[in-house]
């Protein structure tokens, strides 16, 4: 009897949470939803400071960061969206060619981007021959985009971070490395839970 009380209670928990995970989710899809709008009204006033500035060397730095923000937070607003979907299993996957080299080259140029910081070298090094695959443009984008920006952020000034692509039979293989600051062993089984970050001073090098 107490047996059955105890699983019966661990059933009304697990039931309780999994209520208030669907809550949390409806909660961020509407939010995301919602912040559609003031987007769209900034990236409308951006466009129209854009065609008023005619050119005005002054005002190319601060339009360049607003729409580039914009479009940051615009990718953002998609990540919500996509969670909910993962979650309802609805994710639309739009799948089309693209080139392996332009692709890595562009996660690149995103990561360093958002970092703002030089100090870092990041060398691609891709197939010899152009490599045509089929996924997703933008969530294959964004998965290689947080790869190397977590290398830049974990790599000391002056390191070197390198971006290596091959082909594995009928697979391409890419591999992100770098100089600084390793995974110690014990944290890799949990680094892949939501918020969980290695704690640097306890870091393997190499």
């Amino acid at each position: 009897t107490d047996l059955k009380m105890q699983m019966e209670t661990l059933r009304n928990r697990a039931q309780v949470l999994d209520s208030l995970g669907d809550t949390n989710h409806r909660s961020i899809a509407t939010l995301a939803h919602e912040l559609r709008n003031p987007l769209a009204s900034l990236s409308m006033a951006s466009a129209v400071l854009r065609q008023l500035s005619q050119g005005d060397a002054r005002l190319e730095p601060p339009l360049d960061i607003l729409e580039r923000n914009l479009g940051f937070a615009a990718r953002l607003v998609d990540d919500l969206e996509g969670s909910t979907r993962t979650k309802a299993g609805k994710l639309d996957l739009k799948l089309e060619g693209l080139l392996l080299q332009e692709m890595l080259q562009d996660a690149i140029q995103t990561a360093l981007h958002r970092a703002g910081d030089s100090a870092r070298d990041v060398d691609l090094l891709p197939p010899s021959a152009p490599v045509v695959l089929i996924a997703d443009p933008d969530r294959i984008r964004q998965v290689f985009v947080n790869l190397i920006g977590n290398a830049i952020k974990f790599t000391a000034e002056g390191g070197r971070i390198w971006v290596k692509a091959t082909l594995e039979g009928p697979w391409v293989v890419v591999r992100v490395e770098d100089d600084g600051a390793g995974i110690a062993p014990e944290m890799l089984e949990r680094i892949f839970e939501m918020f969980t970050q290695a704690d640097p001073s306890t870091a393997r090098v190499g």
